[in-house]
């Protein structure tokens, strides 16, 4: 008798962990140094996202976690306005997830906050023996780990 594989659950972020952001981040500065709403506005839009180069060493680790038996969900505090260019960026590395939760437009909780509630629905949604929630944060990491005990928490700035 075959074992059935256990169904896995990655829960992912984006900026700083499975995508470089600095280069869209200086550019914005450049533009927007004394105007943090400016820069922000910025930063939240698809204008300089081309700028944005792959984490290798955070995708081949994650690519190594998945199976068909894992479902891809990735939560980013990125704004919803970004949806399109985020969807082209996965695609270009080759992660294809099952689902993508960006932040409305007037969602303006801290990431901790925002992450938190949609990893709830998820784990509403999907019944997996294994969750797993990659993520560069402390904040983020921290309130998870807090929250759902049962999620395995990894930093993406360690890998």
């Amino acid at each position: 008798m075959v074992a059935e594989a256990r169904k896995r659950l990655m829960i992912l972020d984006l900026d700083g962990t499975l995508l470089d952001t600095q280069n869209r981040w200086n550019e914005c500065q450049k533009i927007f140094p004394n105007n943090k709403r400016e820069f922000w506005n910025c930063y939240q839009s698809e204008r300089f996202m081309d700028l944005d180069n792959p984490k290798e060493n955070v995708i081949n680790y994650l690519r190594s976690l998945i199976s068909d038996n894992t479902i891809v969900v990735v939560i980013s505090g990125r704004s919803i306005k970004q949806y399109n260019k985020t969807v082209e960026q996965l695609k270009s590395i080759n992660i294809i997830p099952q689902e993508i939760y960006l932040r409305g437009e007037k969602d303006f909780r801290k990431d901790y906050e925002f992450k938190a509630s949609i990893v709830s629905q998820i784990l509403q949604k999907y019944n997996a023996e294994e969750i797993i929630m990659i993520d560069d944060s402390d904040d983020v990491l921290n309130h998870i780990s807090a929250k759902f005990p049962n999620i395995k928490v990894i930093d993406a700035k360690k890998l």
